[in-house]
């Protein structure tokens, strides 16, 4: 993408071409080794053949260059490099660097930098920027002269605390890495204007006037893959998260909705208006001060991994089993819930029992299923059910575990005659002494 052989065609859009590409060159055994993702199963690393390797370094050698700085070294680059990967233990980037004027791609990995020098911005004809694992505070502003940019890695800085004013001026950007940055807690007003961002991996919403506000996701329609949302206790006009419109959003795989708790009647109508699209596959829904979960959780028919975690004021699980995707769920510090009953199964126990008796699956393709702190938890009943429903309830789950729900009598008896592979009980006193 950066050397501008992927050009799009109608609807297909460059990464589609370049993974293309990729395949086509795994298949002719260009690359090797390849090591996968465990959760979605993509490619996340490979190799080259020795000789293979040694042959593109050949015909690159005067495009691309990795450079260990010597202090008692003389830098000399051809000022056509495209291609530049900076390594050492430097304390700020040698001068020469911003002379290269064709400069495509700048990889750092100089842990000790503390600082980005304002002539970054000379490097006009950068698409990608990986500055990952840095220690700088901020960005300089002369950063956002790189129009051309497509790709800024800042993933694993820490001590980044804030992001350029003018970001938004970058309008080719299409992936925004600032993963593990822990000190970031803001993106500058503007970032809305990104709207061929493909990956943004975190959105911070600001307050009294500084930062973005959620309304700024809406036309940030093309993002795929991972968004954690963050701040949402924040929000002081459902307006605005009715504007983030992320039911529209049909490529994303995978949300994290993150509050800090908040007013109980304005999160709740906060969080029902987070409505994602039906194609999302995974969710996790944290600190939430609400006493009710959305409605819009039961519709998520491609869900396969859940994650309801310190929603302290929720006296009630959603009815989930019927989702008919789920895998994975995971629920903790659900501090209000008494009693699980034959609700969180999806079933009403008098006008379903007919209908589930003869032909609905209950949680049909659940294998994990895990419950953490859940400290005034006494009942799971499903006793209002038939046996038949039981037989039909969780026929796929291979993992059960239970961690710190003191106050717990017993498990169902359907779920002690699923044929487990794993069983975890752990400081749950009533339930290890049976």
């Amino acid at each position: 993408m950066a050397q501008g052989f992927l050009v799009p065609t109608g609807s297909v859009e460059m990464e589609q071409i370049g993974a293309e590409y990729f395949d086509n060159l795994v298949m002719r055994s260009f690359f090797q080794d390849l090591e996968r993702d465990k959760d979605d199963f993509s490619i996340v690393a490979c190799r080259m053949h020795d000789i293979v390797q040694s042959f593109a370094q050949f015909l690159s050698k005067n495009q691309c260059f990795v450079i260990e700085f010597d202090d008692n070294k003389v830098l000399e680059l051809n000022t056509k490099a495209r291609h530049m990967t900076l390594m050492g233990k430097e304390e700020q980037f040698h001068p020469v660097i911003f002379n290269l004027k064709n400069l495509r791609t700048l990889q750092v990995l100089q842990n000790s930098i503390t600082r980005l020098p304002s002539a970054i911005g000379r490097l006009f004809h950068l698409r990608w920027l990986n500055l990952s694992g840095l220690n700088f505070v901020v960005l300089p502003d002369t950063i956002c002269k790189l129009y051309n940019l497509l790709a800024l890695k800042l993933h694993g800085c820490r001590r980044l605390r804030r992001l350029p004013r003018g970001l938004g001026k970058l309008i080719n950007l299409r992936y925004l890495n600032i993963e593990e940055t822990e000190s970031l807690s803001v993106l500058p007003q503007g970032i809305g204007r990104l709207s061929n961002l493909r990956t943004l991996s975190k959105f911070c919403i600001g307050e009294n006037g500084e930062g973005c506000n959620v309304g700024e996701l809406k036309n940030l329609n093309h993002l795929r893959g991972h968004l954690e949302i963050s701040g949402l206790e924040k929000v002081r006009d459902v307006n605005e998260v009715m504007e983030a419109n992320l039911k529209n959003k049909e490529h994303l795989r995978s949300l994290d909705l993150a509050f800090s708790f908040g007013g109980q009647e304005l999160i709740t109508n906060v969080l029902e208006a987070l409505q994602p699209h039906p194609n999302l596959e995974a969710l996790l829904v944290y600190d939430y001060g609400g006493s009710i979960l959305p409605s819009w959780m039961s519709l998520l028919t491609k869900m396969k991994d859940l994650k309801l975690l310190r929603c302290v004021n929720c006296k009630e699980l959603p009815p989930l089993g019927k989702l008919p995707s789920l895998e994975k769920l995971l629920i903790g510090h659900l501090n209000n819930v008494k009693c699980v009953g034959v609700e969180f199964l999806g079933i009403d126990p008098v006008t379903d029992q007919n209908s589930v008796t003869e032909s609905i699956v209950l949680f049909p393709k659940l294998k994990e299923l895990t419950f953490r702190y859940m400290v005034e938890w006494e009942n799971w009943d499903t006793t209002t059910i038939t046996s038949a429903a039981t037989r039909r309830t969780m026929p796929c789950l291979r993992s059960l575990s239970l961690y710190d729900c003191p106050k717990l009598k017993a498990i169902p008896e359907g779920l002690k005659q699923r044929p487990l592979e794993e069983l975890i009980i752990t400081r749950c006193p009533i339930l290890e002494q049976q």
